[in-house]
């Protein structure tokens, strides 16, 4: 009856209202109309998120790539335009095993800012001379001949393999000859990638090579940097900034020093187990540990210097006093020396001018 009624009024209205109902009910249709579209639509690409997706069904490279946070750096110099820009590439799932490795170590640790850096800072002639103690005019002429600087490295337990392998990485990346560089590539990254805290392991030996090898192109990367672009200030002082960095900051990941470290601990124990002189090292197995300290470090020293065809001094600091240690000094003279320094418990670098 309700809509008899209705139907009847509207019947007997004016010509010209009827016209403007019958617009009015013709929009509101289409309007409602189109809600209604947008509503199922809205309701249909719910439904499709809520599907599980298989396990076996991942996007290309998922099973290598980790997306905890974007890391700006460069694969590969090719992938630097020709406005200098760094490409992004997600680092290999395996990098978790050194922020595990990092998080059960130096990272629990509460320290000072400034200290968490892996090389702190650059101490002066007469700075150095404090810190070690020198009061002596002639032991600070003496100690002029062999260095006039020094640069403060953290201690933390992995203070020897900082300061060799930030010097040694200064001669592979920029000194070292395209053949010198190729063949130090192919000796020495088929080795083990053992990463040990104390007596826990971490990760499987495919997860430790792909880590070796993103040590290895990482490697690469600052060196066509330097071979390509030696002119620009940015990238010749990439190695310093890269080793230097302890946390994700801007395009620096904090990621070099410790692979490097992983790299130096492997490849001792490598040449201690090859030669006959490991017997020496008796205490072989803290080689691999982290931020472990080797008692025979001196014996490791002088493999590394062999095999890597380095001049390595060594002044050891005691009391007021030092002495020199020289390993493989028929290097000397070939721009191919390395200095350590050390105060029981700690080494530094040294630089002379």
């Amino acid at each position: 009856m309700l809509i008899k009624k209705i139907f009847y009024r509207f019947w007997n209205l004016p010509r010209s209202t009827k016209v403007k109902y019958a617009v009015i009910v013709i929009i509101s249709g289409v309007f409602i109309a189109k809600k209604l579209q947008k509503v199922q639509k809205l309701r249909s690409q719910q439904n499709q998120k809520k599907q599980p997706q298989p396990a076996n069904q991942l996007i290309p490279n998922e099973s290598d790539a980790i997306t905890v946070q974007e890391i700006c750096y460069p694969n590969i110099v090719s992938n630097v335009d020709s406005q200098n820009h760094l490409s992004q590439f997600a680092l290999p799932r395996s990098i978790e095993l050194i922020n595990q490795l990092l998080d059960n170590s130096s990272r629990k640790r509460n320290v000072d800012e400034n200290l968490k850096y892996y090389l702190i800072e650059t101490l002066e002639e007469r700075d150095l001379q404090n810190y070690y103690s020198i009061k002596k005019l002639s032991i600070k002429k003496q100690l002029q001949q062999y260095c006039t600087k020094m640069i403060h490295v953290r201690g933390d337990g992995n203070c020897f393999y900082t300061s060799f392998g930030y010097q040694f990485m200064k001669i592979v990346i920029y000194q070292y000859s395209d053949e010198e560089f190729d063949q130090f590539l192919q000796e020495n990254f088929r080795i083990p990638f053992k990463i040990q805290l104390n007596d826990i392991s971490f990760g499987n030996e495919e997860q430790q090579r792909k880590l070796l090898n993103q040590f290895r192109d990482r490697i690469i990367y600052l060196r066509n940097l330097e071979k390509y672009y030696k002119q620009h200030e940015h990238y010749s002082n990439q190695l310093v900034r890269q080793f230097k960095a302890h946390e994700i900051q801007d395009d620096l990941d904090g990621y070099f020093q410790p692979l490097a470290t992983l790299f130096l601990r492997n490849l001792s124990m490598h040449l201690v187990e090859q030669s006959e002189d490991g017997q020496n090292v008796f205490d072989k197995e803290n080689l691999l540990k982290w931020e472990e300290e080797c008692n025979s470090n001196e014996q490791v020293i002088a493999m590394l210097a062999k095999h890597l065809r380095l001049h390595i001094q060594l002044l050891f600091f005691a009391g007021e006093e030092f002495q020199v240690l020289e390993y493989s000094k028929e290097y000397e003279n070939q721009n191919r020396s390395i200095i350590l320094l050390i105060k029981p418990g700690h080494y530094n670098i040294g630089i002379k001018n």
